[in-house]
């Protein structure tokens, strides 16, 4: 295995488990738009407990940390796909959108051509259908905010095959 993390094989995500845990099972929905796949991590928060007596800190209170939002774009996609992604159903071969917008959650799997695979247990997802008239090509824009898994034990974010 290499110690390099290049490129992208492939982009899944999968049912979280019914204890809360991270899914055993994962389906790759589609191929993921040249360029589109980024990391967004915010800083961590920390605030400083200040007097007007001093210019530095007294103390800092507990960090808080950042918020990190994975975000790709998929460039072929079918019912299935929009299920997992959107919520709805498909009837009669349609897909068809809930009247509310539904909280969908999914364990995601990012295996990267070399290197290990980035595991994120529980992530919110949302998407948005995208047309870019550059490239010429319907996509989905799908953006996974890291949640913390419900099960107890369970890291928010693991590195490597388990």
């Amino acid at each position: 295995m290499s110690k390099y993390v290049t490129g992208i094989q492939k982009i899944e995500l999968g049912d979280i488990a019914p204890d809360g845990g991270c899914a055993t099972s994962f389906d790759k929905l589609g191929y993921t738009r040249e360029g589109t796949l980024a990391f967004n991590v915010s800083d961590d928060q920390t605030q400083d407990i200040n007097v007007e007596e001093l210019d530095d800190p007294i103390m800092q209170t507990v960090t808080t940390k950042g918020t990190t939002d994975v975000s790709y774009s998929m460039t072929d996609f079918d019912n299935d796909i929009m299920v997992a992604v959107f919520g709805g159903q498909v009837v009669n071969n349609q897909y068809q959108a809930p009247d509310q917008t539904p909280v969908v959650e999914k364990s995601l799997k990012i295996t990267p051509r070399t290197g290990k695979p980035f595991i994120y247990p529980r992530m919110k997802v949302t998407a948005k259908v995208n047309y870019d008239s550059t490239g010429k090509i319907f996509q989905l824009d799908i953006t996974c905010r890291k949640l913390k898994p419900e099960k107890v034990g369970v890291p928010s974010f693991m590195w490597g095959e388990p």
